[in-house]
């Protein structure tokens, strides 16, 4: 049975109407039939088309009733020729249309500070801040007043409030972004990626070297379990023009004031500056970029989280990805190759001895985990352990990358840096004879 008589057979005729809809309960079956005949039957590719199933998949079934009524009287219709003449009008009326140019606007926990730049830049994005005033004015205001859907309720049960005062300041600030695609939803499945990865780069720089969560000073509150506050927005609002289109809720977890006023942002912010451009769109990414972008968001996740144990995991994840331990390798390379990258990236005496005690402990941890699952005892120290030695890995993939290195390339540096000092020594002394030979040769 082909994918047209599959999807006919989810079809019942109105004789009142005189005209096919979709049989009660068949709604599901029908999308996945279609979701299946996009992937086989066309060229379909989300990224390099800018456009979603979710536009896509109503056409073509819309393209299938219409195949329905038109042979509805015709005796041994060719449904297959019809359709395809349908399915050409629907992939020129989709794939083939102009872009749009959407905007998005989202509130993030970063507070109000002159040392904050207006705009960021990252791959097919620009992050502009906005006011408070344009936000409620021309986005905010006007979300509410023509939404349809749950947006009130959502912003009603969030704990979060907009315009809630702290004690310094408000809680956030609000951004734009313009996107081009071919649908919204498009727009809106990737501006976060978008915005998560440059938070990942941001904490990062906000936080490297960094081993110990910071304290309220003078608080009752339990301890703060983070490293930093500043998560992904907690929604976010799409426009086309002035048209309010739709919201995208991300969670309903409580948002706290984030870094927006530390002593040494200037220099920081300067690092970030010089951080690699890596795009969230994947096929956009060479090699080492993935590495780097997978790793920035481990981070991002690694010190956003409360839980001990699950940061723990995230920022071994990160280890991992970065030490590109290969398959059959015993897992403890990673730590292998962490600690090279710490003892090429950090000056000597700058570990405290709890914390070298705790990377010496790292790996039968990360197994523990794993087997046992949340009663193996990781503490803040472990934790603090795994979060350094993907800071330095970080580091140390920045520190070659604009010498263009490869993903073989740092792998044949991980090789040779993790010998001991006896096979390094050697391979010196080698190194040294052939390029003796080299130079003697020349002269010849």
């Amino acid at each position: 049975m082909t994918s047209l008589e599959e999807a006919l057979e989810c079809l019942k005729y109105d004789p009142l109407e005189e005209q096919y809809r979709v049989r009660s309960g068949m709604g599901t079956k029908i999308q996945r039939i279609l979701d299946g005949y996009i992937e086989e039957e066309t060229n379909f590719d989300s990224q390099r088309h800018k456009l979603t199933k979710r536009t896509l998949i109503p056409a073509f079934q819309d393209a299938v009733i219409e195949v329905a009524e038109e042979t509805h009287e015709e005796d041994n219709p060719d449904l297959e020729s019809r359709f395809e003449e349908k399915k050409a009008e629907v992939l020129r009326g989709t794939l083939d249309s102009e872009l749009t140019t959407y905007t998005v606007v989202f509130p993030l926990n970063l507070v109000e500070s002159e040392r904050i730049p207006d705009s960021f830049s990252m791959p097919n994005a620009e992050l502009e801040r906005i006011s408070e005033t344009e936000w409620k004015e021309e986005y905010e205001g006007l979300a509410r007043d023509q939404d349809e859907t749950s947006l009130t309720a959502f912003l009603e049960e969030s704990p979060n409030d907009l315009y809630e005062i702290d004690g310094i300041g408000g809680v956030f600030t609000y951004w734009k972004t313009e996107f081009e695609a071919r649908d919204y939803h498009y727009a809106l499945s990737r501006i976060p990626e978008i915005v998560r990865l440059f938070l990942g780069k941001f904490n990062f720089v906000l936080w490297k070297r960094s081993a110990g969560v910071p304290q309220p000073a003078g608080d009752d509150r339990p301890p703060n379990a983070r490293w930093s506050q500043l998560k992904e927005p907690f929604f976010y609002l799409i426009f086309d023009d002035d048209e309010y289109l739709n919201y995208w809720p991300y969670d309903y977890d409580l948002r706290r004031s984030s870094e927006g006023n530390r002593r040494d942002m200037d220099e920081r912010l300067e690092e970030l500056k010089e951080f690699p451009d890596l795009s969230a769109d994947r096929k956009d990414l060479s090699c080492v970029d993935e590495f780097l972008a997978n790793a920035v968001l481990a981070h991002q996740d690694g010190i956003t989280e409360s839980s001990v144990h699950q940061s723990f995991f995230t920022f071994w994840r990160g280890i991992e990805n970065l030490a590109q331990v290969e398959q059959g390798q015993d897992k403890e390379v990673a730590v292998d190759r962490a600690l090279f990258a710490l003892e090429s990236m950090t000056e000597k005496g700058v570990v405290r001895p709890e914390l070298e005690e705790a990377i010496e402990e790292i790996y039968s941890k990360r197994n523990e985990l794993v087997h046992q699952g949340p009663h193996t005892g990781i503490s803040r120290h472990h934790r603090a352990a795994a979060k350094i030695l993907l800071d330095v890995l970080i580091e140390l993939y920045i520190y070659y990358y604009v010498d263009g290195y490869s993903a073989e390339d740092y792998r044949r540096l991980f090789e040779y840096g993790t010998k001991s000092a006896e096979e390094r020594e050697e391979t010196i002394e080698v190194i040294e004879e052939i390029r003796e030979l080299m130079e003697e040769n020349e002269e010849e």
